[in-house]
């Protein structure tokens, strides 16, 4: 489960993903968790509801705009979460 002191936070969210597609032979097919692709989503966690995590990958707007009108998002089931790890503000890098 993901806890809730996770949400607004900038995380790297490890999960295994069920929509990995393989043509294989069935006796040599891979079982259970082992079958499932692995994902690496690097964004903040904006939302739980439901046992779905919701976390943000960016957002933008028209120029001139002061309201964001369009985000990338990745939602995924809580089952299949496998680490999350924290982001940690540093010192700012000068360019």
């Amino acid at each position: 489960k993901v806890g809730r002191n996770y949400l607004e936070k900038v995380v790297k969210l490890t999960w295994r993903d069920p929509g990995s597609l393989q043509r294989q032979v069935l006796t040599k097919a891979l079982k259970g968790r082992e079958a499932l692709a692995t994902w690496d989503e690097y964004g903040m966690i904006d939302d739980i509801t439901d046992g779905v995590v919701r976390i943000i990958h960016s957002a933008g707007r028209d120029p001139g705009a002061t309201v964001t009108d369009e985000i990338s998002y990745t939602v995924v089931d809580e089952a299949l979460v496998e680490s999350v790890v924290v982001f940690e503000p540093g010192p700012a890098v000068k360019p």
